[in-house]
């Protein structure tokens, strides 16, 4: 009489594990010469006066759009 013989391999679980990996974006504001107006713009899209991507608020000076930049990087 012949005996059949069969071989399993154990595999671990974790072989089949999957990972879910969340990739961001950096968050980049910058100050733009827009005319004789400027604009803070977000990672290349314009901002609206509470930092987040829409119409552009446009400052009437430097200053006044670097103070908004500051206010954006802090909150961010």
């Amino acid at each position: 009489m012949t005996t059949k013989k069969t071989i399993t391999k154990a595999v671990h679980t974790k072989a089949f594990e999957t990972a879910s990996v969340q990739i961001t974006e950096p968050v980049i504001y910058q100050v733009r010469n827009v005319g004789q107006q400027f604009a803070v713009y977000l990672n290349g899209n314009a901002c609206d006066k509470f930092g987040k991507p829409g119409d552009a608020f446009l400052y009437r000076n430097e200053k006044l759009a670097f103070e908004a930049l500051a206010y954006f990087n802090e909150c961010k």
